[in-house]
């Protein structure tokens, strides 16, 4: 029973994971092209930007390797998701990243950085996400292009701060998507009230594939770690296990080793009796 018991505890630790999670756990280089990490994707990653060490910390956060960060100039990295995923679906999609920024753009009204949902079938950007165009918060951009009220920067300054941004596209009426932002909630506790909210606004969209990009000029440089893809907080919010969790992990591990050698002796034995 003790077992059993064990063999509970670590199936309910390793499940409820994010459907696709990037740590960019790769050695630090001038291009992430064919970087092949994480897990979720249907293929490894194109274009350039950095990935460079240290990786960003959150409180209470699981989070390892290192950060992708933007060279920009418009330079692109993009990467295919294992599978298309829509908003209009009933469950909500969840997306998680921390960021930060390293300087000051030169030109902070002509600038932005952040993480694209993109439609590769189209080759169409769907949602953006970081510092929209022309702003000096976080926020997104709706559908990018579409002008008046698509655009909000209502959530934290961009600055050397290490920020938790957590997304979440629903289905609103009448073939439309809610998009609510929270800034910097805790994991492993409930979510707050969202930091900014646009419900019921655009249509319904389907996306494929992730770009991180940052512009217009070559002084915009944000890094980007820990993204997640889910349908829940927790799945892209993942608290780092207690001491005591682990312990118990660890001595699952050695009890179903221990009940499996055991019991092989004894067959071993009942057959040589033979």
């Amino acid at each position: 029973m003790a077992t059993l018991a064990a063999l509970s505890i670590t199936c309910s630790l390793a499940s409820g994971g994010p459907i696709a999670s990037e740590s960019f756990s790769y050695d630090p280089t001038n291009a992430i092209s064919g970087a092949n990490g994480g897990a979720g994707w249907a293929s490894p990653w194109t274009g350039s930007n950095n990935v460079a060490s240290p990786g960003l910390e959150f409180p209470n956060l699981q989070t390892a390797g290192n950060l992708v960060a933007t060279d920009g100039g418009n330079v692109a990295s993009f990467r295919n998701l294992s599978s298309a995923m829509t908003t209009g679906g009933t469950t909500p999609i969840y997306i998680s990243f921390l960021v930060n920024s390293t300087s000051t753009p030169s030109n902070p009204n002509t600038s932005y950085a952040g993480i694209s949902l993109y439609n590769s079938s189209t080759g169409t950007e769907q949602f953006f996400m970081g510092m929209p165009f022309g702003r000096v918060n976080y926020g997104w951009d709706i559908q990018p292009g579409t002008g008046v009220g698509a655009i909000n920067s209502s959530g934290p300054a961009v600055d050397g701060t290490v920020n938790l941004l957590v997304y979440r596209l629903s289905q609103g009426i009448s073939g439309t998507t809610n998009v609510e932002l929270f800034a910097n909630p805790t994991p492993g506790q409930p979510l707050p009230a969202p930091t900014a909210s646009r419900l019921n606004f655009r249509t319904n969209f389907v996306f494929n594939q992730i770009r991180i990009q940052a512009g217009v000029g070559s002084d915009v440089h944000l890094n980007f770690d820990e993204l997640r893809i889910g349908d829940s907080f927790d799945s892209v919010a993942p608290v780092i296990p207690e001491a005591g969790t682990m312990s118990l992990v660890v001595g699952a591990a050695v009890s179903i080793f221990a009940f499996r050698r055991s019991r092989w002796k004894r067959l071993a034995a009942f057959a040589r009796s033979l």
